[in-house]
């Protein structure tokens, strides 16, 4: 979720995408409104997707469900902690872009700089159960 070259967001709409076989989020939109799914009375649109993905706007959770509901999934569970996973990266990007001092780094700067922190976490709790 936390890879260069999207949001996370847009990482998780991207599993969305393998799990419905839809190429783009444009068929996803496409795919969704054929099924008849709604967010507050209308059809998901394609822009409103780009911008979920792109993070102009944070996805809210109920909408998730909405779009897990095209998905014919066994686990829809593990799909919505995924997307609440990426919400909280989210927030951590936006937090380390505006509570720093001086010059904000960019989106991507701060998205690296948690993937990096969060990799040396993880390597070291590897580490502490191994000896342990």
């Amino acid at each position: 979720l936390l890879a260069p070259g999207k949001k996370p967001l847009g990482h998780w709409l991207r599993r969305i995408l393998k799990l419905t076989a839809c190429s783009n989020l444009k068929v996803l939109s496409a795919l969704m409104a054929s099924k008849g799914i709604e967010w507050h009375g209308y059809y998901v649109s394609h822009d409103l997707l780009k911008k979920w993905s792109s993070g102009q706007q944070l996805m809210p959770r109920l909408a998730s469900k909405e779009v897990l509901s095209v998905v014919s999934i066994m686990d829809a569970e593990r799909e919505l902690r995924w997307f609440s996973v990426a919400r909280l990266m989210s927030f951590l990007c936006d937090l380390v872009v505006a509570a720093t001092c001086g010059e904000a780094p960019s989106w991507a700067t701060a998205q690296d700089l948690i993937a990096r922190r969060y990799v040396e976490l993880y390597q070291a709790e590897g580490l502490r159960r191994a000896v342990a």
